[in-house]
């Protein structure tokens, strides 16, 4: 986005050039094989309109480490599949303490958000809304 520039120089400045890389915009069918790079899913937003980039983080079997947003509550078990922070020490004490075995809690959560469970959720929900026995 607009502060690419910005976090390009910041990156040069502290001279992590050999671990930052900015790829600029991935294809949707490619963007799986990002997540499965990582050791741990970070987010610092305070607003994500459709939480897709956490689902996926949980089906990539990543821990997260996000900050602390209500939205969150089903999707980090705190301790289990990741930690929630509201400053930079906690963000750096999660970052530390997330481990590669969270990852099974992860998928196990991203069960959740699967096009089976939705579909059967939406078929309660309408059924409810009519009357109709389950």
């Amino acid at each position: 986005g607009p502060d690419k520039k910005n976090l390009e120089n910041l990156v040069g400045k502290l001279e992590l050039n050999e671990y930052v890389k900015f790829t600029g915009m991935i294809m949707p069918d490619e963007v799986y094989k990002y997540y499965q790079l990582g050791d741990v899913f970070v987010c610092a937003s305070t607003s994500e309109s459709q939480g897709l980039t956490y689902v996926e983080a949980l089906a990539s079997s990543l821990p997260l480490v996000c900050r602390k947003d209500d939205c969150l509550l089903d999707v980090i078990e705190v301790g289990k599949n990741g930690f929630v922070y509201e400053n930079h020490d906690d963000f750096v004490d999660n970052i530390l303490k997330a481990n590669k075995d969270m990852g099974k809690k992860s998928l196990e959560i991203s069960k959740k958000y699967s096009k089976e469970e939705f579909g059967r959720t939406m078929e309660k929900l309408y059924k409810d809304i009519l009357g109709v026995e389950k």
